[in-house]
């Protein structure tokens, strides 16, 4: 817009037009208005250093340094979710600003995160070193495990359900004799 505004100082001003006839229709929407001066060195920029990530309650903040270039205009941020790949989000931050990016994020779901460094003819570095939220694992129960040393029969005290009738002696059989017990087992009827 400086240089249409100088050139119309120098025409007579019956032939200057209104500067809103010069105005693109995009102009509301961030296109640049002046040339960036920063020229570029040929190199693709190195990753943004010191990459560290802070949480609180839901928010999640990655901070970083600045790249040592200077042709460097700005820096974007990835992410990943669980394992999915990563994936820019937010918009980017310009050189000069807060070198500071904040993230929503859900409990127990883990998110990795890393900063590239973009220079101004669009050459975008490495990724920087990932941080990452690993979500605690859920305590696992605790199963109680019978001592090997203790036998597996009920105690001395449990009771006898009341439709069985505990033995009195050890059968004859058992004991070594040929001869059948003598002692008889009563005859249960089922319950209706």
């Amino acid at each position: 817009m400086d240089e249409i505004r100088a050139a119309q100082e120098k025409m007579p001003a019956s032939s200057r037009r209104p500067l809103g006839q010069y105005v693109p229709r995009d102009a509301d929407s961030g296109a640049p208005s002046k040339i960036d001066p920063r020229k570029d060195d040929g190199a693709v920029p190195s990753p943004p250093p010191n990459v560290r990530l802070v949480t609180e309650g839901n928010t999640v903040t990655i901070g970083f340094s600045a790249s040592g270039e200077s042709d460097v205009v700005g820096y974007r941020l990835y992410r990943s979710v669980g394992t999915n790949a990563f994936q820019k989000i937010g918009p980017s931050i310009l050189t000069g600003q807060t070198y500071r990016f904040t993230d929503t994020i859900a409990p127990n779901t883990a998110y990795r995160y890393y900063v590239t460094a973009v220079d101004v003819v669009g050459k975008e570095s490495a990724p920087s070193a990932i941080v990452q939220i690993v979500p605690e694992a859920p305590p696992v129960p605790v199963i109680p495990v019978p001592d090997p040393a203790e036998p597996a029969v009920p105690d001395a005290g449990t009771a006898v359900p009341d439709n069985v009738q505990a033995p009195t002696s050890v059968p004859d059989a058992i004991q070594g004799s040929e001869q059948p017990a003598t002692e008889s087992m009563p005859e249960q009827t089922a319950a209706p």
